[in-house]
């Protein structure tokens, strides 16, 4: 696990952490404000019922090397909030599917993932977000950076009801590749049935710029140090 997210999961277990577990999964209903950290990848399921007015936040890691599959399916209410964070690096095949459904006015949700792919890891992420519900707002922001011969794909759904109006919804999926052997596929799509909404949908993907590994290591700093250095960049920019 890189530094940047050993940092990053300091502050949330630490700084504001209300709740900390290890999680296989569960159904539940939400009732109070927590925090809670998922560790490892295999077998999980969840569904997760968001009440009035409450917010609730969740990391997930996945860093083992053996193959993993989950699926989260939230549902909030009025004026209820969810933050989502999936952290997943040298995982061998890793499918993740998040779904997000908005059933409460001014309720709000937002889903994010890092993705640290090598040698030959693999992963599937698939995010929905349902607005039902007039003023529900949602952001999906999906990163990967490759390298080797491993492989990332992006699979994201935004749906808007009619009942929705004054919605907003973003989706964005940003990749760089440090190897020509590296693939993504990305498939942003959208479904929209009211016309008083915002939304917007994105993908990228590049590689790095050959004058800024020169520059690196024109300066002494070794070729895995420059990956490194990438990497932690596009994740700060995430989590910023």
């Amino acid at each position: 696990m890189t530094s940047v997210i050993q940092n990053h999961l300091k502050e949330i277990v630490e700084g504001r952490g209300d709740f900390f577990a290890h999680f296989r999964g569960c159904k539940a209903s939400v009732g109070e404000n927590m925090r809670l950290v998922m560790r490892r990848n295999v077998g999980i399921c969840a569904d997760i019922f968001i009440e009035e007015k409450i917010a609730f936040d969740l990391v997930i890691l996945a860093d083992s090397g053996y193959p993993g599959k989950f699926c989260v399916n939230f549902r909030l209410c009025e004026g209820s909030q969810l933050k989502c964070l999936v952290f997943s690096e040298f995982c061998k095949k890793l499918e993740i599917s998040i779904s997000s459904t908005m059933n409460g006015k001014n309720s709000k949700s937002e889903i994010g993932s890092f993705f640290i792919g090598k040698n030959h890891s693999k992963q599937i992420f698939s995010v929905s977000q349902t607005h039902n519900a007039a003023g529900s707002t949602s952001k999906v922001v999906s990163k990967a950076v490759l390298d080797d011969c491993s492989i990332h794909e992006f699979r994201g759904n935004v749906n808007i009801s009619e009942a929705a109006e004054n919605s907003d919804a973003h989706q964005k999926n940003e990749n760089i590749l440090l190897s020509n052997q590296a693939f993504v596929k990305s498939s942003p799509t959208l479904n929209i049935l009211n016309n008083n909404v915002k939304c917007s949908h994105g993908a990228t993907v590049g590689s790095v710029d050959a004058s800024t590994i020169f520059y690196m290591r024109s300066r002494g700093i070794p070729m895995d140090t420059c990956k490194q250095l990438i990497t932690d960049g596009m994740l700060l920019s995430m989590l910023g």
